[in-house]
């Protein structure tokens, strides 16, 4: 009976070991395999050049007004400024060609560290010249859009009665549509991209027992977004943009490379290697 036991540990052994150096083995092959890609992606882009055409204007968007007064298109102009300056907090505190300067700067130089040639609206004839694989970058359509949203808090008390607070927060978005081309004189997009990069106010609150019975009160503490806020969100909205941009463009190159491949990518701008994105953290296809 010991010798069979000790037949069984050492077999039961052999097998563990083997599995370990083969799950190494996978590991290592993996690691070599995605080293291997990153590298020659980052070669191909050398031989790639982008062109990035920005937003023409900054539209503005106020989602709390079109929930409270459907028919404020049709409202004369004056009645409009006026729901306008009193429903609205942040769309206006900073100049439209901040936002629209700030974004762009941080899409385009945040995208040149791929390894791309990038170009940006003043050198159109440079791009043109170029003999390397072409691609160009609209921003089709960008826009700062205001909502107020709920924010809930609740304490059970003795699994019985229920406390409920809820406080209202100013939301604030960046929202970008993106037109990818093949050629600078093509009128309809190859594909249309969409992203956005979002903050708000932040509340931090909690029921607290004033020690009098049954008795709770609620406190809290309250951060509002500000006018830096809108110029810091937009500068965010340019660096994520030109992360999900190159995405995009890796996960183009991979299925060129590898087309029975169906796991989506992201190519990390500062070292050079790639990883698995966040679902939510990738642009929606539109087109």
């Amino acid at each position: 009976m010991i010798k069979s036991l000790s037949k069984l540990s050492k077999s039961s052994h052999i097998q563990v070991v083997t599995l370990l150096f083969s799950s190494f083995f996978f590991l290592f092959t993996s690691c070599t395999l995605q080293q291997k890609v990153a590298k020659q992606y980052t070669i191909y882009n050398d031989s790639v050049a982008i062109l990035i055409l920005p937003p023409q204007i900054l539209q503005k968007s106020n989602i709390a007004i079109q929930r409270l007064y459907p028919q404020y298109a049709q409202l004369s102009p004056m009645l409009q400024d006026t729901i306008w300056a009193n429903q609205t907090k942040l769309l206006d505190v900073v100049s439209d060609s901040i936002v629209v300067r700030n974004y762009y700067n941080n899409l385009t130089e945040t995208i040149k560290k791929s390894g791309m040639k990038i170009y940006n609206y003043n050198q159109i004839d440079d791009f043109n010249k170029t003999s390397y694989k072409k691609w160009v970058i609209r921003i089709g359509q960008f826009q700062l859009e205001e909502d107020k949203q709920k924010v809930d808090f609740s304490k059970e008390i003795n699994g019985q009665e229920e406390l409920y607070k809820d406080l209202e927060i100013t939301v604030l978005s960046v929202n970008s549509w993106i037109e990818v081309y093949k050629n600078l004189s093509d009128t309809i997009p190859v594909k249309v991209l969409y992203g956005q990069k979002t903050t708000s106010d932040n509340i931090d609150g909690r029921f607290f027992s004033t020690g009098n019975g049954d008795q709770y009160e609620f406190c809290y503490v309250r951060k509002d977004i500000k006018a830096e806020d809108v110029t810091k969100l937009a500068n965010e909205a340019g660096l994520q943009n030109a992360q999900q941009l190159t995405n995009f463009f890796f996960n183009k190159y991979i299925r060129i490379q590898y087309p029975d491949s169906e796991t989506y990518f992201g190519y990390d701008l500062n070292d050079k290697s790639f990883y698995y994105p966040e679902s939510n953290t990738q642009l929606i296809e539109i087109k």
